[in-house]
């Protein structure tokens, strides 16, 4: 991690990492390139692999997403995910299942309302089933 966030802050790009998921951000695409195969040589001179299918350049002003995030200028989920979400919750709404299945809508709406609070309270408004003691957030 130290070796990879000194290339970055060296080329002006910014690093990041969730588990095996690297992120390098910049405005350079030149500079990207050049990350790209500086990073590879030291990841693999650590021991490890680079998964090329995983490697992705995304350019300003398309989604731009990591780990399932949307991480433009707005954190939070991609449009897909939050229509998604709000369709399990109008399915709910219409004819609860189980506490289980509320639980895990519940959670994955605390998981949006922590990358974006403003999108989690709307998904949240839209809950009309019952709680069972649990709490909301």
């Amino acid at each position: 991690d130290r070796r990879l966030a000194g290339l970055a802050k060296k080329h002006g790009f910014s690093y990041t990492r969730y588990a095996d998921d690297l992120t390098f951000s910049g405005e350079s695409m030149d500079g990207a390139h050049l990350i790209r195969k500086s990073a590879s040589f030291i990841i693999s001179k650590e021991g490890f692999t680079v998964h090329e299918k995983k490697v992705r350049f995304l350019r300003q002003g398309r989604s731009q997403q990591v780990t399932g995030v949307t991480v433009n200028s707005i954190l939070g989920l991609s449009r897909k995910k939050r229509r998604l979400l709000r369709s399990m919750i109008h399915k709910e709404n219409q004819s609860p299942t189980n506490e289980k299945h509320q639980q895990k809508i519940r959670g994955l709406i605390a998981w949006a309302t922590m990358l974006n609070q403003q999108q989690g309270e709307a998904l949240l408004r839209q809950v009309k089933f019952q709680n069972h003691g649990t709490p909301i957030l």
